[in-house]
């Protein structure tokens, strides 16, 4: 193992959260790039811009989602917590470390009507009238009272009228209120005083004709500005009847990156984020061209704050400093794997093609987060039974030989259990995974592979097992469906654990895309 490697690795224990989780998701990209020959970048080191190493109080790195300026405070979001870094723009060109405070208790209950929880996993704040409101990956929505200092719930996870289920991948503030993207429903829905309210005529992704309103693949949001997986971005105004409209911004790009942040500056311009090739485009609207800022292999690009003469970059545990005009001296790099790290674990199937069978969904029926990705048997897939393939060579460490399925009396004591919880334990989650098989790899890293019908007689608890031998037939074992005679949408779900979090902990619904899509398919974009 390169040096390097072992430095990130050992640098993993220092510290459980989410800083472990991105610090594993570039172990993996060390792991499959074992063979490959990266560019040196250590001549352009004098040329790197300002870096401000970011800690909590007790000198751990941090790695934080998103962060925001208020009145020169610096606020960051992790998965878990609110941090504050007082009255540092004024001088930040001087400083070289922040210490940051926690402004939230930790394991806390807030309460909204009858509904107690606890935040499940925040994935982006947004910033009005002097309170953050903030999107976990449930789906409910707290506030952040600069006034008061405390934290609330002021929208809980339930349930909405009608399939498919919402799916709240990004939330941001417009003038006509707090948005939500969701990509699941077509939709962008507006937040006041606890209610929602939508924004587009709904049409679902069935019912599209060329001239609707399509979000069906979008990404990210910018107030009503929206940018989809292919880099497109859509404009949405209103008219003077109060219609809807878009104005796509065209402009040059390429169409094989998955971009994973939306910033507009007060100048009207566009910061895309690509965590996926360590780069930003920054849009001159006017003009529609786009200078292109590159950083070294494996940084995790978070967002962007700009401000007049130069903008700040939260990247790994880093704030960076870069000025507009600055030429752009860091070698460009491209993550171009030769072999991707995990085979597809069904045959003849791709990965899906919208956010919401990918890990960080919300899953509304039990008030909880999926944490894996869903291969649906369609087409010729569909016509007869379909097996799931090992992943990648490991150890077997668990095998549901003698599974029973639960009951639907079993299974609604389970729901209802989560519907009262607005929660699903993790031994609830287990037993709505239904039949499955572990296994163990390299690096600490599980895959589990679950709903299945039957599991292969061969395989035994301890076996070494190799990437592409036969798992088990797929099925819908622990699902509603699995309880009846009929065995409709059965499918595969496929989970990735390093060091007991589930890849893509701790990023957006963005990210998690474009890091599965990296290390399927290289830097090819098949969303």
């Amino acid at each position: 193992m390169p040096v390097k490697t072992i430095f990130w690795f050992n640098h993993l224990t220092l510290k459980t959260g989410f800083g472990l989780t991105v610090l594993l998701i570039l172990l993996i990209f060390k792991v499959i790039a074992l063979s490959e020959t990266t560019t040196n970048t250590t001549s352009n080191k004098t040329n790197y811009p300002h870096s401000i190493q970011l800690t909590d109080e007790n000198n751990y790195p941090l790695y934080p989602i998103s962060f925001y300026n208020v009145n020169n405070d610096l606020y960051f979001l992790t998965a878990d917590q609110i941090y504050i870094a007082t009255n540092v723009l004024n001088n930040i060109q001087s400083i070289t470390t922040l210490k940051l405070k926690a402004l939230l208790k930790p394991n806390q209950l807030y309460q909204y009507g009858k509904f107690k929880t606890h935040p499940q996993e925040f994935t982006q704040f947004c910033f009005k009238a002097n309170n953050f409101y903030i999107l976990d990956k449930s789906n409910s929505i707290f506030q952040y009272s600069l006034d008061q200092h405390i934290l609330k719930l002021v929208r809980p996870n339930t349930w909405f009228n009608g399939e498919p289920d919402p799916q709240f991948i990004d939330i941001s503030v417009s003038p006509y209120g707090i948005t939500l993207l969701d990509p699941e429903r077509n939709q962008i829905w507006i937040y006041q005083d606890g209610k929602i309210f939508p924004l587009l005529k709904q049409f679902f992704s069935w019912q599209l004709k060329p001239n609707c309103l399509n979000v069906t693949k979008a990404l990210a949001l910018d107030a009503l500005n929206i940018i989809n997986c292919h880099g497109d971005i859509q404009q949405l105004q209103y008219n003077t009847t109060k219609t809807i409209i878009n104005k796509p911004l065209y402009y040059q790009h390429s169409h094989h990156n998955i971009p994973t942040r939306l910033v507009k500056d007060n100048k009207n311009n566009f910061f895309i984020c690509y965590q996926e090739n360590c780069k930003i485009d920054y849009l001159n609207t006017k003009t529609r061209k786009v200078k292109v800022f590159n950083f070294p292999d494996n940084t995790i690009i978070r967002t962007v704050i700009p401000q007049a003469n130069n903008f700040l970059v939260l990247a790994d545990t880093r704030i960076l400093i870069l000025n507009y005009t600055e030429p752009n001296t860091i070698a460009k790099h491209y993550l171009n794997l030769p072999l991707p790290e995990f085979a597809m674990p069904v045959k003849g199937s791709s990965l899906p093609g919208h956010p919401g069978v990918y890990p960080g969904a919300r899953r509304i029926y039990r008030h909880g987060i999926h944490k894996g990705i869903d291969f649906f048997l369609y087409g010729a897939l569909s016509l007869k039974p379909a097996n799931a393939y090992c992943a990648a060579n490991g150890t077997i460490v668990r095998l549901d030989t003698n599974y029973k399925n639960m009951s639907a009396l079993e299974r609604n004591n389970i729901i209802a259990k989560c519907s009262q919880n607005l929660f699903t334990s993790e031994s609830n989650e287990d037993l709505l995974r239904g039949c499955q098989v572990w296994v163990s790899h390299s690096h600490n890293v599980i895959t589990k592979y679950a709903h299945l019908n039957s599991i292969n007689p061969n395989l035994k608890i301890g076996q070494q097992i190799k990437c592409g031998q036969i798992i088990g037939q797929i099925g819908s074992s622990g699902t509603s469906e699995g309880l009846s005679s009929h065995k409709l949408h059965q499918h595969l779900h496929f989970e990735i654990w390093v060091k007991q979090k589930y890849l893509g902990y701790g990023l957006t619904q963005a990210e998690t895309i474009a890091l599965y899509q990296h290390l399927f398919y290289g830097n090819k974009n098949y969303y």
